[in-house]
């Protein structure tokens, strides 16, 4: 992700707060500003019922490359980071460019999620566009590897249907937001087979197959 500039001299004051949300945005959820900002109160927005598709990416192939630049010391850390760096702003675009909103990494995993809201028709058309832009990461990879000058391989996993958002932590001001429900369920318990496949959970095919 860009970083956000920083005016080193500037005061931080009233003016100054759009520009610092904006900033902060980039590092946090869609599903959860949306929950915040519909929110009156911190306690009332804690918890959501959503619904939509889910996509989990799961990316492989960079422990030897990484074993590989570790031998080359603090430059080729710095290699590796800016490497992994490129790679995942490719697959982040590719996936909000497919209407997804990026919900967290999990490791080498990406987790996404296109919002339906209550209309049925809406969750069909949320798992077209997550099926879709799962075909088009795949496609990315070859791309990637090439660039990375490493083997890669990813394993994708589709889900659909109901999700809830929340919002924890409130220890010395932090807070995560997390997405569950059964559509994230559908992935976990969908095995994802051989890399190069994207895998939809029964009920996400059925809407496919719709």
């Amino acid at each position: 992700m860009p970083d956000a500039a920083v005016t080193e001299d500037a005061t931080p004051g009233a003016d100054d707060a759009p520009a610092a949300a904006r900033a902060i945005a980039r590092f946090v959820p869609r599903f959860a500003r949306d929950q915040v900002a519909g929110s009156p109160t911190i306690a009332s927005c804690l918890d959501a019922r959503l619904s939509g598709a889910i996509l989990v990416a799961d990316i492989a192939g960079f422990s030897a490359l990484t074993e590989h630049k570790a031998r080359l010391g603090q430059a080729g850390i710095e290699e590796m980071q800016n490497l992994l760096n490129r790679c995942f702003d490719r697959i982040v675009s590719t996936l909000t460019q497919g209407g997804g909103q990026i919900c967290r990494f999990a490791g080498d995993a990406t987790i996404a999620y296109w919002p339906a809201g209550r209309d049925p028709h809406a969750l069909r058309t949320a798992t077209h566009c997550a099926a879709a832009t799962a075909l088009r990461l795949q496609a990315l990879i070859p791309e990637l590897a090439q660039a990375l000058q490493t083997p890669l391989r990813l394993r994708i996993g589709i889900g659909a249907g109901k999700l809830f958002s929340a919002i924890v932590g409130g220890h010395q001001g932090r807070w995560e937001a997390l997405l569950g429900g059964d559509a994230l369920q559908q992935v976990a318990a969908t095995p994802m087979l051989e890399s190069g496949l994207v895998v939809l959970s029964p009920p996400a095919h059925a809407l496919v197959q719709a």
